[in-house]
């Protein structure tokens, strides 16, 4: 990816081999600046920030759209003749529970002069998709027991997918799984809304709310270590939903 940003008379350009991350990555690339004007840059700083931008927030042009989550000064002091450019190199690691790219927001890579000032830095939005561990537990949930899944959301430094059940599960109208990594922790969440009929004076149908949780350490989750171990998150879900649901789940 490469992005650009003008602060005349300064150029700011950002480079970076990343193009689709995923959460526990580590990226890297380069930020120059040119100084395009006729007189040097003297005292000039070279800045670079990982942080969450909320979609809605930055179309509203409002100044806190961004949430700093780890800011690098590569250069202070810095003086740089018309004409002539410095570049510096800069490296991040995503969180394993970071964030990842929703309608309502992602990360963004904030970048160029000081990053205090308004008018001094550009931004490059990041497409940050779910760990493979936590993709293939979304995945199960899918092709083992037919639900379909239909939206993501950040909640809480863990990602929240929210299902449409199928048809053999009548009294559930939706089923989420709140899901994260915390360092080699796989944490679960499952809730399901579930239907009844109202008793008593009140009729007709009320939801209510149903979760359990799990955390499991890696030999629960993976095999070798390695790769994510489909057999015992099947087994898991399944009694997942038979806690949640007993008389229906499958």
């Amino acid at each position: 990816m490469r992005a650009l940003h003008f602060a005349k008379p300064l150029e700011y350009r950002l480079e970076t081999a990343a193009d689709q991350l995923t959460q526990g990555d580590t990226f890297a690339g380069k930020l120059m600046v040119t100084n395009r004007g006729e007189a040097p840059l003297a005292d000039g700083v070279l800045d670079i920030a990982l942080a969450y931008g909320r979609i809605r927030n930055l179309k509203a042009g409002e100044q806190d759209a961004f949430e700093t989550v780890t800011r690098h000064r590569l250069a202070e002091g810095l003086t740089v003749a018309p004409g002539d450019a410095h570049e510096a190199g800069w490296e991040f690691t995503l969180a394993r529970d970071c964030p990842i790219s929703t309608k309502e927001g992602t990360l963004f890579l904030l970048y160029g002069g000081n990053l205090d000032q308004p008018q001094g830095w550009g931004r490059i939005d990041l497409q940050v998709v779910l760990h493979p561990v936590l993709e293939t537990l979304v995945g199960t949930i899918e092709t083992q027991f037919h639900f379909e899944a239909r939206g993501r959301k950040n909640v809480a430094d863990a990602v929240e997918v929210r299902f449409k059940p199928p048809a053999s599960y009548p009294t559930m109208k939706d089923f989420y799984a709140r899901v994260a990594l915390r360092g080699d922790t796989l944490e679960v969440t499952f809730r399901a809304a579930l239907k009844s009929l109202a008793r008593g004076g009140a009729k007709g149908v009320r939801t209510r709310a149903e979760q359990t949780q799990r955390s499991l350490a890696p030999g629960a989750y993976l095999i070798g270590n390695a790769h994510p171990d489909r057999i015992a998150m099947k087994a898991l879900i399944g009694e997942a939903l038979r806690e949640l649901l007993p008389t229906l789940a499958q």
